[in-house]
Order: structure tokens, then sequence, then C-alpha cells
């Protein structure tokens, strides 16, 4: 499953994401595994790519659209009717990875970071939830594995009100997805 965390930061770069993510790793390198742990893979952006932008879709971006690898840009994938059959070709309006347009959208692993996936904490819009957010050293997740079910945290996912619980008003705010 993939998560969206919110990673902060006293500097404006994104080289201090991995110091800070690498004690939660869920496996360690052929170390077993780490009870700590809660990610597998991340990347800066990702499914989550300017978050920190109102407006912006990253499904949208000409830059990740891409020629239909199942239709190869013809709108009809191949065989689909002998395959699927008539009334799935009519659903999928001949191609359920473009739905006949052609075009599709390349893999969020694919994309490059959006300039504003690191922002000063001054510039959060109160709106802004993520699923996980780190804080000097700290884990906030929505919900926490006990080791035989979920449970709800106290952490509602509102990353401003948590800054502000947290007194914190200074650094930068990186947008992280991550696999778990």
């Amino acid at each position: 499953m993939h998560y969206h965390a919110e990673i902060w930061t006293e500097e404006e770069n994104d080289s201090d994401v991995t110091k800070i993510l690498t004690p939660y790793e869920e496996g360690i390198h052929g170390y077993g595994y780490n009870l700590q742990g809660w990610w597998d893979w991340w990347q800066i952006g990702g499914r989550w790519k300017g978050i920190h932008v109102p407006g912006y879709d990253a499904t949208k971006d000409p830059d990740h659209i891409v020629i239909c690898n199942l239709c190869h840009g013809t709108g009809k994938r191949p065989g689909a009717l002998e395959q699927f059959g008539a009334e799935w070709v009519e659903q999928t309006n001949g191609c359920n990875g473009c739905h006949g347009t052609g075009e599709a959208i390349s893999h969020p692993t694919l994309w490059q970071q959006h300039p504003q996936d690191v922002i000063a904490v001054s510039e959060i819009p109160d709106c802004l939830t993520c699923y996980t957010l780190v804080v000097r050293g700290e884990v906030y997740h929505i919900d926490e594995w006990t080791g035989d079910e979920w449970v709800k945290t106290d952490f509602d996912g509102n990353v401003s009100e948590k800054l502000r619980e947290l007194g914190v008003d200074d650094g930068f705010m990186v947008t992280v997805d991550y696999h778990s």
C-alpha cells in the first residue's frame, strides 16, 4: 500500500530525508525485520507530487502523459473483443489503459519531483493532510499496527494543526510517497 508522508527538515534540501527515514525501514539490508519499520520503498513526491500547490493535479501534468502501452496509441487494445467481449470493449472505450484516447499517465515512480514538494513550514496550507508525519524524530501515523490490529491514533492527519501543537513554526516540509 502507498501512503502520503510529510517529513520535517531543518534545511531547505531533501537530502536529510534519507537520514530521517532510514531508522524506519522495514527490512534492514539483510539483517532481519525492523520492528520500528513502516516502509520498504519511498520517493519524494510520487503519487502526492505537487500536493503543496493548490490546483495542481499530477495526473494532468503534460510531462506525465505517454503513449498507452496496451493499445500502442491506437485507442483500441489488440484482441480485446475476443479476450474480454463486446461489453468490456464498450465500457473501456476499446482500451482499459487509456479509455480510447491512445494516451495514458506514466507510473508515479517515473515522475520527477515538483519544485514545491519541499516548502517552508510557513507556506503549508491549513488543509494539508497526510497519513504519516515525521517531525524531529517523532513519527505520527493516523493508524498504527499493534501486532494484531490497526488502531486509530490521536493524529488526524492535519499537518498544520500538529505542527502548531508541537510548537514548530520553522523548517521545511518534504512530501514523500512511501510503500509499506
